[in-house]
């Protein structure tokens, strides 16, 4: 979940896709940008176009609970 992290967003799905490489198992990251005023949801648009591992998910409504649920029965339920 990201909520106007524009300053260091980037920084952490670096670190996160570095790590994850070192795995011989594939993965999909879903980021869910909720509710975000600044770039936070730009950044991570230019970021997913070059990792296609991770997948952006945006919502309007900034709110961290909403977003659990959206992930808990949106995405969660996609995936399996």
């Amino acid at each position: 979940m990201a909520h106007n992290e524009e300053a260091r967003v980037i920084e952490s799905l670096v670190h996160i896709s570095n790590a994850i490489s070192f795995s011989s198992h594939s993965f999909s990251a879903h980021i869910i940008a909720n509710g975000c005023k600044d770039d936070t949801e730009e950044h991570c648009k230019r970021f997913c176009q070059n990792h296609n591992e991770f997948h952006l998910h945006s919502l309007s409504l900034a709110d961290k609970a909403n977003a659990w649920n959206y992930f808990t029965y949106e995405i969660n339920q996609e995936n399996n």
